[in-house]
């Protein structure tokens, strides 16, 4: 069934976005074999990191390909007790992304139903743009590059400054 839906929707859409449940059961896994990236969300603190630790192991043994798996830190502060290099250490990889920790601002956009957007300055809005920008975009080939140039390529303009 997973695979279906999959293809179904791959016919139709750029990405799929699949919001998991904490615990991982078979179903799970064959939506993360399906998927290009699978990101694990977690915070600083000991209890997540060990749990994001034996899940990344669980599915390297479940046969999904390190190279699918990105750990983002969510809620990250630049001074927090548990330093990024520690944090890799303990998970074996490097950091994918970092979620700046604006808790006021979430909050309020998530309780008073005022969206981030609203606040164009917001630390954790330019972030997250950032973070979508990073996952959509896609290694362009040297022959894309120069057609994407349009027609001031065909003068070079701009190579060399």
């Amino acid at each position: 069934v997973v695979a279906q839906t999959f293809d179904f929707l791959q016919l139709h859409y750029e990405f799929i976005l699949v919001d998991l449940p904490v615990g991982l059961n078979d179903q799970d896994l064959e939506f993360i074999r399906y998927s290009d990236h699978f990101y694990f969300v977690t915070v600083a603190e000991v209890s997540a990191l060990r749990n994001v630790a034996r899940q990344i192991d669980y599915l390297i043994r479940k046969g999904i390909s390190q190279a699918k798996i990105r750990v983002v830190l969510n809620r990250h502060q630049k001074r927090d007790l548990i330093t990024d290099e520690q944090i890799e250490k303990s998970i074996q990889r490097s950091i994918f992304w970092k979620v700046p920790n604006q808790y006021y601002h979430v909050v309020k956009a998530i309780q008073g139903g005022d969206p981030l957007s609203r606040l164009p300055r917001s630390e954790v809005l330019l972030n997250l743009k950032g973070w979508a920008e990073a996952i959509g975009s896609k290694p362009q080939t040297e022959s894309a590059k120069k057609v994407s140039r349009g027609i001031l390529g065909l003068f070079k303009w701009g190579e060399g400054r």
